[in-house]
């Protein structure tokens, strides 16, 4: 009887299409043991080790990130051009489920294997664990997503995400693209991001498009209060330097 009024109980509280752990499990009176048997009793389904689903329940990432950010308290958030996408900032569609989902977290924050590695998700995942910022919470906003609420970046620190990728993982044609769809922008959130930025790269480059761009936001950002860095930097193999932001960039014809 106890057994089924601690399954009544978690049934009641648990989100729909989200992930359960065993450490918010444990602060409902759950132990491993029970989750098992709970598990071999075919009330949950395991989506990895030490992470649950109920049966029948409909789960995507969603519901996977909702718990690492809320149950495991961890500073992971969706970032880049995913974010973008979510928040409907770009042109871009995606097709099917190809194409790769960006996560970023805090430096040497760990993402659970369960989320990034067993593909029960079917998605390509891309997680990086940066001090791009110096807070990780800057520009990170909550957002609902397929009816779960998780936290992701707002479009100007996502852009900023976008230009750190370059060239490994994003091309800088693209990036143009995005940033050129962007020119409504908040400049006083730019400024703060700008300014709690540690890339000198991200920094430069977000200037450089921005301007190209002529987005009216440029017009009000104090660049005196932040640090462009010193020397030169060469981006995805150079070919024109630009003298303002010490930069070499390829010759492409969309940013010309």
């Amino acid at each position: 009887m106890e057994n089924k009024s601690n399954i009544n109980r978690l049934l009641q509280c648990w989100p729909d299409g989200t992930v359960a752990v065993q450490q918010w499990l444990a602060t409902l009176g759950i132990s491993p043991l029970l989750t098992n048997w709970y598990l071999k009793s075919g009330w949950v389904e395991s989506v990895g080790r030490g992470a649950y689903k109920r049966v029948g329940d409909t789960v995507n990432w969603t519901g996977g990130l909702y718990a690492i950010q809320r149950y495991l308290k961890k500073h992971i958030h969706v970032g880049a051009k995913t974010a973008l996408e979510l928040l409907g900032r770009t042109h871009f569609v995606r097709l099917g489920k190809g194409g790769n989902y960006y996560f970023f977290g805090e430096e040497k924050t760990l993402l659970p294997t369960w989320f990034g590695k067993n593909n029960y998700w079917n998605i390509n995942v891309v997680y990086l664990s940066t001090s791009l910022f110096s807070d990780a919470t800057i520009g990170v906003i909550e957002q609902d997503i397929d009816g779960v609420p998780i936290y992701l970046s707002s479009p100007e620190r996502a852009i900023m995400e976008v230009l750190y990728l370059i060239p490994k993982y994003q091309s800088l044609e693209e990036a143009y693209l995005l940033i050129e769809n962007l020119g409504n922008m908040r400049p006083k959130h730019i400024q703060a991001l700008l300014e709690n930025c540690n890339s000198i790269k991200v920094k430069r480059l977000f200037m450089h498009l921005s301007e190209l761009c002529a987005h009216p936001y440029v017009k009000y950002l104090d660049v005196s209060r932040i640090n462009f860095g010193h020397g030169k930097r060469v981006i995805a193999g150079g070919g024109v330097y630009h003298h303002k932001y010490q930069l070499s960039l390829p010759e492409l014809r969309e940013i010309n």
